[in-house]
């Protein structure tokens, strides 16, 4: 489980401006993984770095969506079919498992490992509700994906930009209010930045949603060793991603603060 294995990538798939979904198959991972948790990825010649997984499909297929921002990450957004990647875990804590109604928030590629989620809820035909919020309509992953797959009377999809170029013009976290006052879940999911989540948590204090969230720290070794993703109390990589409402009350002063980068050094987040 800790150490990688070889894969070949399978296909990989344009999402947005930057962003790009791999595919490959591992059976170790598909067998055990549920949505939220994450695995390392080896990136030859450069990195190992943790990644989401976008998609959980048949005959051990497995997909991760990756935006290009440093090394390791270009490199994996460089690759094509028939290129090798490595790949161990899965890793940490995920989501509980869907209600009977559900909301789904995401932000940028925070959308990732939500995808999932929304997988369950249109196969098991269960109520579901997205917000998916971007930048804009280029730099937006998965808008193409949850139109054709939220298309019932079951399933609603809202998308926010900031610059207007695609849905309403604004945050995610504007569409609150409009899509709570006509529903109530039995579940709320959030990723994103943290900023995001950060509004998201207090706003569902305050109305008492059953939210679980999936937060982001620098991760290195993936299994609660070294100490890098520590935010408060929990190792993100062990006690995390994923954290239930009332377990972000220990970082209730610190979650949208700041977080650390690979030399472990604060870096505020406002």
């Amino acid at each position: 489980m800790h150490k990688p294995r070889i894969c070949k990538i399978l296909k990989v798939e344009n999402e947005a401006e930057n962003i790009k979904t791999v595919y490959f198959k591992d059976r170790m991972i598909s067998s055990r993984i549920i949505p939220g948790q994450f695995i390392m990825v080896w990136i030859p010649g450069v990195d190992e770095i943790p990644m989401g997984v976008s998609h959980i499909g048949l005959n051990s297929e497995l997909a991760i969506t990756v935006e290009a921002v440093g090394e390791a990450t270009e490199r994996l957004c460089s690759l094509k079919e028939g290129d090798f990647i490595g790949v161990r875990g899965p890793y940490g804590r995920g989501f509980s498992p869907p209600g009977l109604s559900n909301l789904i928030i995401g932000g940028g590629t925070g959308m990732a490992p939500l995808m999932p989620l929304i997988e369950h809820c249109v196969r098991e035909k269960v109520k579901v509700n997205v917000l998916l919020g971007g930048g804009s309509l280029s730099k937006t992953p998965f808008i193409k994906k949850l139109k054709n797959i939220l298309n019932t009377q079951l399933e609603c999809f809202k998308v926010t930009t900031e610059d207007g170029s695609y849905g309403c013009k604004g945050l995610v976290t504007d569409l609150l209010d409009e899509v709570l006052l006509k529903n109530s879940f039995e579940r709320v999911y959030a990723c994103g930045p943290e900023l995001m989540l950060k509004k998201i948590y207090e706003y569902s204090l305050e109305r008492r949603l059953p939210l679980e969230v999936s937060l982001e720290r620098y991760i290195k070794c993936g299994i609660g060793i070294c100490g890098s993703c520590y935010i408060g109390p929990y190792r993100i990589c062990v006690e995390g991603p994923v954290f239930k409402i009332n377990e972000l009350e220990k970082i209730r002063n610190i979650l949208g603060e700041w977080t650390r980068d690979s030399s472990g050094r604060l870096i505020p987040l406002k």
